[in-house]
């Protein structure tokens, strides 16, 4: 992780220009290192770019805002949840995961504006919910409320009802978050489904498995476990 630290005036002028620019590959990135080095005096420019900006990726700038804490990007972000300012990928998680990222940062940021937002989609079964944003909101006190809807049993009842050979419930991005989530809940049936995913097709699944269980049991027998698995793929 990177340390905070000052912006100089260059880097402060290439991070703008960046935020500002057309590239939203650069954007996000400018947008992640402004959050990481507290470049609060970019605050207006993320606000500008989350407001603005007609893509996915500015979910960057919206995380930067709650990083830094930015109470005056609340207007903002309030929009975002119902009007954010993308197309709308019905068929996708585009669109609902800016909205969602915004209404988490709004909780970050003391403001429960987006929170019946968020519960709608776990009321829905969202993947936006459960897979994306799941370990973000375990980890949120403020989003306590929420809790009650991030079981093991409703994180992994999409596996339940749909075969694991449906490549909708088996890219390796949700599935890294799934078990992300899944070392963060206090319940011994994570452990279960922690070691379906340790032998996963996707080393990078069972890569956060191991993590999340060791996350879980921090001991010497976890380590061997883990080792003797890592040994065996």
């Amino acid at each position: 992780m990177s340390l905070p630290r000052p912006l100089s005036g260059s880097c402060h002028d290439i991070l703008r220009d960046a935020l500002s620019g057309s590239d939203p590959v650069l954007a996000s990135e400018a947008a992640r290192l402004t959050g990481e080095w507290n470049g609060r005096a970019l605050i207006p420019v993320l606000i500008e770019n989350a407001r603005y900006s007609r893509f996915y990726s500015k979910v960057s700038a919206i995380f930067a805002l709650a990083r830094l804490s930015a109470a005056e990007a609340v207007p903002c972000l309030t929009d975002l949840v119902s009007e954010p300012n993308v197309p709308d990928d019905h068929y996708w998680y585009g669109c609902k995961s800016v909205r969602a990222a915004a209404a988490v940062a709004l909780l970050h940021l003391g403001s429960k504006a987006g929170i019946s937002y968020l519960r709608d989609l776990a009321e829905a079964k969202d993947n936006v919910f459960f897979r994306w944003f799941a370990p973000e909101l375990l980890r949120m006190e403020a989003a306590a409320q929420l809790h009650g809807f991030l079981t093991v049993d409703n994180l992994c009842s999409i596996e339940k009802r749909n075969s694991y050979a449906d490549t909708a419930y088996t890219e390796p991005g949700m599935l890294c978050m799934l078990c992300e989530a899944l070392g963060l809940i206090p319940d011994p049936l994570a452990d279960e489904h922690l070691a379906f995913y340790m032998d996963f097709h996707s080393r990078y699944v069972r890569g956060q498995a191991y993590r999340s269980l060791y996350f879980r049991h921090r001991d010497e027998r976890t380590v061997q476990k883990i080792s003797e698995q890592a040994e065996r793929q």
